[in-house]
């Protein structure tokens, strides 16, 4: 992981900042928690990536059914939890990027 944001923001702030991550890096792929991402702002964020032109694959992932103090953040780079992105980075090059 090369970069993170995290922040107790509204929606409209972390999708901004998920954009201007996007358009920085240009990740290959995002993972995000199914659930509230994907049910609460999910449009949201689909239109506002669209409007940005800010493209990565974004892959959800099921909630484990665990308490969260026995959950590792760290076990993969997988993680988005209370605005925290984890990313899986391409190049930084305009060759290949998403």
């Amino acid at each position: 992981m090369l970069d993170r944001w995290r922040k107790q923001s509204s929606s409209d702030e972390w999708i901004e900042a998920f954009c201007d991550l996007v358009l920085e890096w240009k990740p290959l792929g995002w993972a995000e928690e199914k659930g509230q991402i994907s049910a609460g702002v999910g449009p949201a964020l689909d239109k506002r990536q669209r409007e940005r032109s800010a493209y990565c694959y974004r892959q959800q992932f099921p909630r484990e059914e665990t308490r969260q103090s026995e959950r590792n953040p760290f076990a993969a780079a997988w993680l988005l939890k209370d605005s925290m992105c984890a990313m899986l980075l391409g190049s930084r090059s305009s060759k290949g990027s998403c």
